[in-house]
């Protein structure tokens, strides 16, 4: 990595957060202070289902709440709540509504990348290199690199979907499914011998040769040829 001058493995991000290389980094989740990543996916993805089943069980309630208000409402004023219980239901109504559909929809993002085992950072790269395809055909097909050699850019897969079980349990570190929800199970841990689990990954055998992935990006490739400061990566020996 030529931010923190250490090995950087496939799939492997910088985080300026933590100030290092995260292994199958997604993001970095600022409630948490920390990267949702190889070995703390399973931790983060059971935190969004229990908490999605709280607030679902506490929606439940308040609505039920509501209902019996409903019910009473012909009865007389002084029976009923009073103003600062209104006030106190009608506000943890809110902020279950609006908490309830920020998790809801990071749950719903998380369940994909887990079962597509793309990170959200690969789904950028994915998303660029569509775009860049949508182009194809302009001057954009023909590349000449930083070293004045001109190749021909390609479509590649995105390599690491590897079928629907084995991408939940390459995420969840086991292929027992009774453990992927327990709240005490384990993580997946990065070997520490430079190879393995979190150096290699497992490739689905769509493109050509392995190690494709991330393609090659035509705009910074042309930059690398132009006298600025992004000139002084080495974009050869990237691609």
């Amino acid at each position: 990595c030529k931010k923190c001058n250490a090995p950087k493995p496939l799939r492997a991000h910088h985080c300026r957060h933590c100030g290092r290389c995260i292994p199958k980094m997604d993001h970095h989740c600022p409630w948490t202070r920390n990267c949702v990543s190889m070995t703390t996916f399973p931790h983060f993805l059971r935190f969004l289902v229990f908490a999605n089943m709280s607030l679902w069980m506490l929606g439940t309630l308040l609505w039920q709440r509501f209902y019996s208000l409903w019910e009473a409402r012909h009865m007389p004023a002084y029976l009923g709540p009073t103003i600062e219980a209104l006030v106190g239901l009608a506000l943890t109504s809110l902020i279950c509504f609006f908490t309830t559909l920020a998790l809801g929809i990071m749950l719903i993002s998380t369940l994909k990348s887990w079962i597509f085992n793309c990170t959200m950072i690969e789904g950028w790269e994915l998303d660029r290199h569509e775009a860049v395809l949508d182009r194809a055909g302009r001057d954009w097909w023909d590349i000449t690199g930083p070293d004045g050699e001109t190749f021909r850019f390609e479509k590649v897969e995105f390599p690491y979907d590897i079928g629907f079980f084995s991408n939940m349990a390459q995420a969840m570190g086991t292929p027992n499914v009774l453990l992927w929800f327990f709240p005490l199970a384990g993580n997946p841990s990065v070997s520490r011998d430079n190879k393995g689990s979190g150096w290699t990954w497992e490739e689905n055998g769509f493109n050509r040769i392995e190690g494709m992935w991330p393609p090659p990006d035509p705009e910074k490739l042309r930059r690398a040829a132009r006298p600025w400061p992004a000139a002084r990566r080495n974009y050869g020996a990237e691609l």
